[in-house]
C-alpha cells in the first residue's frame, strides 16, 4: 500500500503541528474544501462510478 500523512507523522506533537498548520489556513481562507456532492444511499454505485470516471474532484458523501 502507499504511505500516507500517518507514516511521516509519527508522534503526537507531530500531528498537532500538522492539525494547527490546516485549520489556521482554512481560518486565513487560502486553504478551501469544496462542499461535498451528496448521493442517497441507494445511489452507491452511482458515488462509485463517479470515483472511477474521475468525477471525485470533491468529497463524496453517502447520506442514508
Amino acid at each position: 500500500s502507499r504511505p500516507v500523512v500517518f507514516h511521516y507523522l509519527r508522534t503526537q506533537a507531530q500531528r498537532d503541528a500538522m492539525y494547527d498548520s490546516v485549520f489556521a489556513a482554512l481560518a486565513q481562507g487560502w486553504l478551501t474544501v469544496k462542499p461535498p456532492r451528496i448521493f442517497p444511499l441507494a445511489e452507491a454505485a452511482e458515488s462509485h462510478r463517479a470515483i472511477e470516471n474521475g468525477g471525485a474532484a470533491v468529497p463524496l458523501l453517502l447520506q442514508a
